[in-house]
């Protein structure tokens, strides 16, 4: 009888041990990741490359008037919808980072 007390107690030790080192999530989502929206790459040289057809095409592979059809097409197939937790990447996003 005295062992099986041993171990519950052991037990229950590493249970809670193991309860107190769990590591405490901080953010829902990071400040690092949350910054996309102004700093992300999309965001800063997208209406650059848009403005530079030359460099615009050697980035996607395609002109802007392309893109901008296929663009037209395919967006209300891909576009999700945004919640009260985080806002949904915009279908131009999405196609730029499938052609990159």
């Amino acid at each position: 009888m005295e062992i099986y007390r041993k171990k519950k107690i052991i037990f229950a030790y590493l249970v809670y041990k193991k309860y107190i080192l769990k590591k405490k999530r901080r953010y829902w989502v990071h400040p690092f990741t949350d910054s996309r929206l102004t700093c992300g790459i999309f965001y800063t040289s997208f209406n650059n490359l848009r403005e530079n057809d030359e460099k615009f095409f050697n980035y996607f592979r395609m002109s802007v008037k392309s893109f901008d059809e296929l663009a037209a097409k395919i967006s209300t197939k891909i576009k999700s919808q945004d919640t009260c937790m985080r806002l949904s990447i915009p279908p131009l996003e999405m196609l730029a980072v499938t052609l990159r």
